[in-house]
């Protein structure tokens, strides 16, 4: 019975799944998926228009980087919240009402060991009822989770007047928001 020979990348496949492994299995997960797609691009892009294929070098230095750059938001973003009996306190209820508001999605909230994180845009004194109305439709809106939501809805806008999306929800323009949101602007 004939064997087929390993692919040259195989072997490097295996030690890359060995030491990520051990220290982030995601990434180590995203790496194997990009030399497998690498190793296995056969879309046959003209060159002449888009220009030449990346390496596999730089496909796995332009991942890991991207994996940095998300775990620096994330960071960020984590750095920036609140607890959820921060968050409780902040507008005078109960823990387990800002479950109730995470869950019905009037509030998002990342998970960090086991905990829930709010970030803080989404509570402002001038609002009513202490933080922003409307964060479930543009939440339902926007094609990301919470930390790409968060990032979004920080960035001055110019389908906003320049304004950021939490400005605009402040100002109680949230349909424009919404707009923006379902078109990635």
């Amino acid at each position: 019975m004939p064997t087929t020979a390993p692919h040259p990348d195989d072997r490097l496949l295996d030690a890359l799944r060995d030491e990520f492994g051990r220290h982030e299995p995601a990434l180590a997960e995203r790496v194997l998926d990009v030399l497998v797609e690498h190793r296995d691009d056969h879309d046959n892009l003209d060159e002449t228009i888009w220009g030449p294929a990346p390496s596999l070098e730089e496909a796995l230095t332009a991942e890991i980087r991207s994996h940095q750059l998300l775990q620096q938001a994330r960071e960020q973003v984590l750095a920036n919240s609140l607890s959820r009996a921060e968050a409780a306190e902040r507008l005078g209820v109960g823990p387990q009402r800002i479950s109730r508001l995470v869950n019905d999605g009037d509030l998002i909230a990342l998970e960090e060991d086991g905990q829930l994180r709010l970030p803080t845009w989404q509570f402002h004194p001038d609002t009513a009822n202490g933080r922003l109305s409307h964060i479930a439709e543009v939440a339902r809106a926007h094609a990301g989770g919470p930390l790409t939501l968060t990032q979004w809805m920080l960035r001055p806008n110019p389908a906003l007047g320049g304004r950021t999306p939490v400005d605009a929800l402040i100002d109680g323009d949230h349909r424009p928001v919404v707009a923006a949101a379902a078109a990635r602007v």
